[in-house]
């Protein structure tokens, strides 16, 4: 929760930010269906295309004013500049002073680069040479196991940003996978993940990528040791680990210490954060599964949105606008949760994806300036695939005391040519957007009060055509500079994510006391709780 300050700060004391807490007053008697029925060209004039995605914001609280008083705060807080410091390689990421160069991962030439980022853009299209020369020689079997099979699978283990973007694009694009390979995607610590992965695959025919930025990563290096005993129990020689193993790392050396061969090492930048690294050789995996000619579409879809971005203005700028229109719910409508939900079962990790995006990038309660924040940043991210969702938590946003703006993304058509499904689903998804925003109130003839459903719930809608790797890269990146949007509104530092460390260092004293089995006294006398060495040893004695 934000701070209560005596007084208020720079931010919320501002023109621009009193004005938008004075119309919201207005606003509330503000209706969608009058709104609608007022103006026929309502959905066209709240709607814009770009980069392959079609954005409706029609369905949302706000009129001509809301929209100019939110691009008047945009314009109090610089956003037009902040944009410019991001693509120009200024040291954007404060706490670790240096810059946030994922976007130029996404350049297909240096057409558009930076001078002062030339040199390292030529280090990028290096690696990405070589990302490609990897991806071709293990398809066509240039690149094999020890005992001289072709990888038949490949087992990609990391985890946050170094396994959820990689995993979801993965699982969205399955029309373009390769034939003859399968990738895996392990990250959780429970040894189930792993087991359960390997319990499928052959030792002889799988290649395993680590994905570790540090190469400390804890979860990543157990899983990674497993990993290396289940091959070494059927391939028994230790120079099978060095032909079975890729890294990608900022730390060669440790990654060639841990026994991977330093000319399989990938370079890994430290001005890539890991929630933004699936455009980096993180994305290894995936030009092997998917192509590396598919890989380098994502790349240019990402790239458009991220042109669009830096040169469309305000008013028909479809990142600046999804983000504003979340600054106007978190803020002046103290939304505290914001929903995403897919009608295509092959993005339903889109919103884990976001979770992490959004609320590792804006979950946060200082600003620039070291200075503890009396406003609320990210809001909850939550959702899951239509029409699944449908029957779980589209309850309470239908009946709920409350409501949560949603993000409906509508794909099209899908290649699967079962044309009934697909009218069925985009029906749902259309359906869903309408029914919250009509409702269903006493108006209607002898309506119960237990079926009376409130309406004038906001929403967006997102469609695009078919779901390529283009399209996905553009959608990507839409979301990545939202959250960059909301950062500038809101005067934080997006791309550091210092609350991941706390319990990293606890785990570390408390995994020594399961070493040393310690006993309830020792616990409280080396400063645990009481709660924690209460669970310690239920833990410590369960076999008992």
């Amino acid at each position: 929760m934000p701070s209560k300050h005596s007084t208020p700060s720079t931010l919320t004391a501002s023109t621009a930010w009193q004005a938008l807490i004075q119309h919201q007053q207005e606003m509330l008697g503000f209706n969608l269906n009058q709104a609608f029925a007022d103006n026929s060209l309502r959905a066209e004039l709240l709607s814009l295309e770009s980069c392959g995605i079609y954005f409706d914001y029609s369905k949302h609280l706000i009129k001509p004013q809301t929209l100019k008083l939110l691009f008047d705060l945009a314009a109090q807080q610089q956003l037009q500049s902040r944009i410019q410091a991001l693509f120009a390689g200024q040291h954007v990421n404060n706490t670790e002073d240096r810059p946030a160069l994922h976007t130029l991962l996404r350049y297909q030439d240096s057409a558009h680069v930076p001078r002062s980022l030339q040199p390292i853009f030529a280090d990028v299209v290096k690696v990405k040479q070589r990302m490609r020369e990897v991806s071709q020689q293990v398809l066509t079997g240039q690149i094999r196991g020890f005992s001289g099979k072709p990888f038949t699978d490949v087992v990609h283990i990391g985890i946050g940003g170094s396994d959820l973007g990689p995993a979801m694009i993965y699982q969205a694009l399955s029309a373009v996978h390769q034939p003859g390979i399968r990738c895996h995607y392990v990250a959780n610590i429970c040894a189930n993940d792993i087991t359960e992965t390997l319990a499928a695959l052959n030792p002889h025919t799988t290649l395993f990528i680590l994905a570790s930025k540090s190469f400390t990563t804890l979860e990543t290096l157990e899983n990674a040791n497993t990993a290396r005993r289940w091959l070494l129990a059927s391939l028994e020689q230790p120079e099978a680990v060095a032909a079975h193993f890729y890294a990608v790392s900022a730390k060669p050396e440790k990654a060639a210490a841990w026994g991977v061969k330093p000319e399989f090492v990938l370079p890994f930048w430290d001005f890539v954060g890991g929630r933004y690294s699936s455009w980096s050789a993180i994305g290894l995996s995936l030009c092997i599964g998917l192509g590396y000619e598919h890989f380098e579409a994502l790349l240019s879809g990402a790239a458009a949105m991220d042109q669009h971005f830096l040169h469309a203005a305000p008013e028909q700028n479809m990142p600046i606008i999804l983000g504003l229109l979340g600054i106007w719910y978190t803020n002046f409508w103290q939304r505290q949760a914001h929903a995403v939900v897919p009608y295509d079962h092959r993005l339903r990790r889109f919103p884990q994806f976001l979770q992490q995006l959004e609320m590792e990038s804006t979950g946060k309660c200082a600003n620039l300036d070291n200075q503890q924040i009396d406003y609320q940043t990210c809001p909850d991210i939550w959702g899951e695939a239509g029409s699944n969702s449908q029957h779980s938590f589209f309850q309470q946003l239908h009946q709920g005391s409350d409501f949560t703006p949603i993000d409906f993304i509508a794909v099209a058509s899908a290649p699967h040519g079962l044309q009934s499904h697909q009218d069925w689903l985009l029906a749902n998804c259309f359906a869903q957007s309408r029914a919250l925003m009509l409702g269903q109130t006493d108006n209607t003839p002898g309506l119960e009060q237990h079926k009376f459903m409130p309406g004038n719930k906001p929403s967006s809608t997102l469609m695009i055509d078919t779901l390529t790797p283009a399209n996905l890269g553009a959608l990507m990146a839409l979301y990545e500079q939202k959250a960059f949007v909301q950062s500038v509104i809101w005067h934080i530092n997006p791309f550091d994510q210092w609350g991941v460390e706390l319990g990293k260092k606890l785990s570390q004293s408390i995994k020594a006391e399961i070493d040393r089995n310690a006993d309830f006294n020792t616990l409280l006398a080396d400063g645990f709780d009481a709660s924690t060495a209460s669970l310690l040893q239920r833990y410590l004695h369960k076999a008992d």
